[in-house]
């Protein structure tokens, strides 16, 4: 960093300087952040994994193979949470550096929530989940990249879903007005404070009970695709309620 002992032209390069080498030690940190979470979000499964692979063996020689069963199933599992955490990872790089507009095509979002909503619905009544939509029957169509939104919405609902208590309710809505799309999912869940809420977006940021599964990377990902759409998403946390808005403004919608 250098000094900023002047108001003319000088002065106002040394504070632009100042900012670009902030931001930049700012990108080093946040990679060095991310590179040990991944690392201990690998290493501690490939722990357990090596565990249960010392006591099956030790219940083989002893011949206790109901145990040593129940042994390899621990072992699949944890290689099966590796696998997902590996695919998010990829996941995230891909929407951070393979963002590509000759890939935008015309899409409706009301069709797309309509198919989401399909997957997750026996889910939802599993849970006892109340679900609300409100969305015009008149399709909103947004231009983008067709994979990442669908992913997007799969996120919403996933997460929703997921964090969600039994005879909870999950309300969503689309609507569109004076150039812009805003999307608001709503779902019952448990208060987060306001530090909580600036960092949600986070890669690995998770504040949720440990029996409720996930890695963390799910909102991180749909913060960039919403990004690079030219929107916007804030996250909201009042009495047993958290919501989600996004905003995608006209550059990127299409009548």
């Amino acid at each position: 960093r250098v000094e900023e002992t002047s108001h003319d032209e000088v002065g106002e390069l040394a504070k632009a300087f100042n900012i670009m080498s902030g931001r930049v030690l700012q990108m080093i940190n946040g990679t060095k952040e991310l590179t040990a979470n991944i690392s201990h979000h690998i290493r501690s499964p490939l722990t357990r994994i090596s565990v249960s692979v010392e006591l099956m063996r030790d219940k083989i020689v002893s011949g206790k193979m109901k145990d040593a069963e129940s042994m390899l199933s621990s072992i699949e599992q944890e290689i099966e949470e590796i696998v997902r955490l590996t695919e998010n990872i990829i996941e995230l790089i891909r929407v951070e550096v393979a963002h590509k507009s000759d890939e935008y095509s015309k899409m409706s979002l009301t069709d797309i929530a309509s198919e989401t909503f399909s997957k997750y619905k026996d889910l939802m009544q599993l849970k006892s989940i109340y679900h609300s939509i409100d969305y015009s029957k008149i399709p909103v169509n947004i231009y983008g990249v067709y994979r990442d939104i669908c992913e997007l919405f799969d996120i919403l609902y996933d997460n929703a879903v997921r964090y969600t208590y039994e005879k909870g309710s999950i309300s969503f809505s689309i609507y569109q007005d004076d150039g812009e799309v805003t999307i608001t999912l709503a779902n019952n869940s448990l208060p987060l404070t306001e530090d909580m809420l600036n960092s949600i977006f986070e890669p690995f940021k998770r504040f949720a009970p440990e029996k409720i599964s996930g890695n963390g990377l799910g909102l991180a990902i749909a913060k960039r695709i919403v990004e690079n759409h030219e929107g916007s998403i804030q996250a909201e946390s009042k009495g047993d309620f958290f919501s989600l808005k996004i905003v995608f403004r006209q550059k990127r919608l299409i009548s």
